[in-house]
């Protein structure tokens, strides 16, 4: 009676175990607005922004609209942690972008990986952008906690450090 007991609670606790690593990873698809006064490691007040986030089981992608209401081209990002390239024209120089996607925490965490780089014009050596944000909701899904790491290289030497936190909350 022991043996089929212990057989039973074996059996429960490796369903249980397979249902948790099977877990779906979060989904941040939703309409955002940043929080102004919650923003830690920025010098001067944030500007308003809205993210416009979708998402499925292969992509993320978030569009960007500022204070003048304009839209931002969208930032997309493969979930399977394959790169995708864009280059941006309306800089100038253009630059060129690739963006990476990897789930960290068992799926509570995304971190999105975006590196620009501009063109070395013969004039000025050419400039790294790497910007390091992870997402995690939080307050049941009505707060999304960004946390930002921005580096600027150029050539060997860091030009840049930027560690940013700021909050964005769900539009109903």
């Amino acid at each position: 009676m022991k043996k089929i007991s212990l057989m039973i609670i074996l059996c429960g606790l490796l369903s249980f175990a397979f249902i948790v690593v099977n877990a779906a990873p979060t989904n941040f698809a939703g309409v955002w607005v940043r929080d102004k006064e919650k923003a830690e490691g920025m010098k001067t007040p944030l500007p308003s922004l809205t993210w416009i986030i979708t998402q499925d089981e292969n992509q993320v992608s978030v569009e960007s609209k500022g204070e003048s209401g304009k839209a931002i081209p969208k930032d997309v990002y493969n979930l399977d942690g394959t790169e995708t390239k864009s280059e941006s024209s309306n800089s100038n120089p253009p630059q060129k972008h690739v963006r990476k996607a990897r789930w960290l925490n068992d799926g509570k965490i995304l971190e999105l990986v975006t590196t620009s780089k501009t063109p070395d014009d013969g004039v000025t050596a050419s400039i790294t952008l790497i910007v390091t944000d992870q997402w995690e909701l939080s307050a049941g899904g009505k707060e999304l906690k960004v946390h930002r790491i921005v580096e600027a290289t150029q050539r060997d030497i860091k030009l840049n450090f930027r560690e940013i936190r700021f909050t964005f909350y769900k539009q109903a």
